[in-house]
């Protein structure tokens, strides 16, 4: 009876020690092995998984601005634009009025030039006083305004006149004008650059600028 049972057991002993690994594998592989991807569940038990999509958050707060960025690169020229149409002409200005005149002693007054503002300029050279006149004058009776400078035998004088009629430049030797002048009626003023030189005649050189 021994013989037997130990017959048995020697012939079955493989057979019962394979069966032993095999369980104990499967008992090890199952306590070991972990999920990492989705892909390693079934398509249908994922589906089951997953939940609902809830509600959307509140909207966060503004976060601060950003850091300013650094400055780009300078950008290429653009094209010329096209020449733009040639404006008209405007009105003419008033012209000067330049006159070189050679008077005569004892000749009398001679009229240089009229500003067309009620004033004119006129020039005489003196046989008794050897001596040449400028003069501005008014030509109506509503008096007259000069300012400026005047020359007299080279000593300059400041001119703040405010008079009837006439205000005088006269010299031996040289007399001018640098001023404005003014008809208190036509309240419009002239420029005057005029000088006079006495020698054997009177020579007047100058430039009277009339009111625009």
């Amino acid at each position: 009876m021994g013989d037997r049972l130990y017959q048995a057991i020697r012939g079955n002993i493989v057979a019962w020690l394979a069966l032993f690994v095999a369980l104990s594998g499967t008992s090890f592989a199952a306590s070991r092995y972990l999920i990492t991807s989705t892909s390693q569940i079934k398509p249908s038990v994922l589906k089951e998984l997953r939940g609902k999509t809830g509600p959307h958050g509140a909207r966060g707060e503004t976060g601060p601005p950003g850091a300013l960025g650094a400055m780009g690169a300078k950008g290429e020229n653009g094209q010329r634009g096209e020449t733009g149409l040639e404006g008209k002409p405007g009105p003419a200005g008033p012209g000067a009025m330049s006159f070189n005149t050679t008077v005569a002693q004892g000749s009398g007054k001679v009229t240089l030039a009229t500003p067309s503002n009620a004033t004119q300029l006129t020039g005489e050279c003196s046989a008794e006083q050897k001596e040449a006149i400028l003069r501005i004058e008014s030509t109506n009776s509503e008096g007259l305004a000069v300012t400026g400078t005047r020359s007299q035998e080279h000593t300059l004088e400041t001119i703040g006149f405010a008079g009837p009629s006439t205000v005088e430049a006269r010299g031996k030797f040289e007399a001018a004008f640098d001023a404005i002048s003014e008809n208190r009626e036509v309240d419009k003023f002239a420029e005057i650059r005029v000088e006079a030189i006495f020698a054997e005649h009177c020579h007047f050189l100058g430039m009277v600028i009339p009111p625009s």
